[in-house]
């Protein structure tokens, strides 16, 4: 099971309330889509093409998955760098 896959299962439990999730790959948003299709991920996602996250922050792992509360405050995330990462910023880029 992948990580998008536990996350969309929490979302389907209840476990995450009324958070919306979403995440940022940076594979092309036409294998991102096509990977949702087979396993069945519903939650909105964003391709990170150009790299921003890597080159400014060192981030190490993608997918990053983010869960927004009910106002578009990030609530929990999933970034494994090694800087804090601006959540504004990242609100700012993906236009959430």
């Amino acid at each position: 099971e992948t990580m998008s896959a536990r996350w969309q299962g929490m979302a389907d439990d209840g476990l995450l309330g009324d958070m919306k999730l979403i995440s940022i790959s940076f594979a092309p948003i036409s294998e991102v889509s096509k990977y949702k299709m087979e396993h069945g991920i519903r939650f909105d996602s964003y391709a990170d093409t150009s790299f921003t996250f890597v080159q400014t922050y060192d981030v190490t792992n993608y997918p990053l998955m983010v869960a927004l509360d009910g106002d578009g405050n990030i609530r929990w995330h999933t970034f494994d760098a090694n800087l804090e990462i601006d959540m504004k910023e990242i609100q700012a880029t993906f236009s959430m």
